[in-house]
């Protein structure tokens, strides 16, 4: 990824959030400059920025929905474009404007609701796993992770179990999503969710 930026767009959130929040801080250091995210921290100037940017942009929810699918389906569902209900539902939405929207896509940990809190566990057999926490029993915990597979950990395999106080849905999509395809994202949220003309 630091040799070849491009493909940072096509590392899933689950990958970012697993080394981002890694049980070793070399690890999450150096995820955290390759990935970017020195110099993201501040969500409010990069929200202000994509919003001054896309206000002379025509949108177009056709090419929002693509944009939709690509980065935005592994934890969310809207009308017909599939995905995995594992975030929010967005169809639920009372306020789809782009001040809003942009705002949310941007800074995920705003409006936090603890049962989309991320959480990363560290595996005595080395392996970090991040993910929601959905379920806990007297002998493991259950982690659903933003691909949809929920991983059962033994406790006696657990060597930690952490909140990161962080947003399943990691910062810094915005190194995936353009002004323009956010225009777009934002036409295609506000559009799909909209009640039907009667």
């Amino acid at each position: 990824l630091a040799a070849n930026r491009a493909m940072i767009a096509h590392f899933d959130a689950g990958s970012r959030a697993a080394l981002l929040y890694h049980s070793n801080p070399k690890v999450a250091v150096r995820a955290a400059v390759v990935l970017g995210y020195e110099s993201s921290l501040d969500r409010q100037k990069v929200i202000d920025q994509y919003l001054a940017a896309m206000s002379g942009l025509k949108a177009d929810a056709g090419r929002g929905r693509t944009v939709f699918v690509n980065a935005c389906t592994v934890c969310h569902k809207l009308g017909d474009a599939g995905g995995n209900a594992i975030g929010p539902d967005l169809a639920g939405l009372s306020d789809r404007s782009a001040p809003y929207l942009v705002t949310h896509i941007i800074d995920p940990n705003r409006a936090l609701e603890d049962k989309f809190v991320l959480f990363s566990a560290a595996i005595t057999d080395g392996r970090t796993l991040a993910g929601m926490l959905t379920g806990e029993a007297g002998n493991s915990i259950t982690l659903l992770g933003m691909d949809g597979v929920e991983q059962v950990i033994l406790r006696n395999g657990l060597k930690s179990l952490t909140s990161t106080r962080r947003s399943l849905m990691p910062d810094g999509l915005e190194a995936a999503i353009d002004p323009q395809a956010m225009a777009d994202l934002v036409a295609f949220v506000a559009s799909a969710g909209a009640a039907p003309v009667k």
